[in-house]
């Protein structure tokens, strides 16, 4: 059952792989002339800095821990002038030993949509969802 589970989480994620990698590739040429917009870098910036508040490492974990946890929260993997790919942690750490929702990357898609990407195309969700291969929402929007 668990080879089962780890072939089709293979599977998934190439499908993920396959379709955001062709769409990457065929797009990349325009979007080496139309850099990422300001509003949804900034969409970005905020709910990560948003997220990053959340975590509570205590006073002995290096700051570089929480930026690599804030990191995991939300990133703009694509942007084209129709389109917009967006990845983040099913899960979040708190504390130690302590996980939670991600809510910022929710709070980021609404925000994207207000920004006229109103439709969410796809959504997708890859790993296995342990420490070495978290859970990672994908989440396709386009105008």
């Amino acid at each position: 059952m668990k080879a089962l589970f780890t072939l089709l989480s293979v599977i998934l994620l190439l499908a993920v792989v396959v379709v955001v990698g062709t769409t990457t590739t065929t797009v990349y040429a325009q979007q080496q002339q139309t850099p990422s917009t300001t509003a949804a870098q900034q969409i970005i910036e905020t709910t990560k800095a948003e997220c990053a508040s959340q975590i509570n490492l205590g006073q002995d974990a290096p700051a570089e821990v929480q930026t690599v946890l804030a990191e995991s929260c939300i990133s703009l993997l694509h942007e084209s002038p129709t389109m917009i790919v967006l990845n983040g942690d099913l899960l979040i750490s708190t504390s130690p030993g302590l996980y939670s929702e991600n809510t910022s990357l929710w709070k980021a898609v609404n925000m994207i949509k207000d920004a006229g990407y109103n439709t969410i195309a796809s959504m997708e969700l890859a790993g296995q969802g342990n420490q070495g291969n978290p859970h990672k929402l994908y989440v396709v929007m386009s105008k």
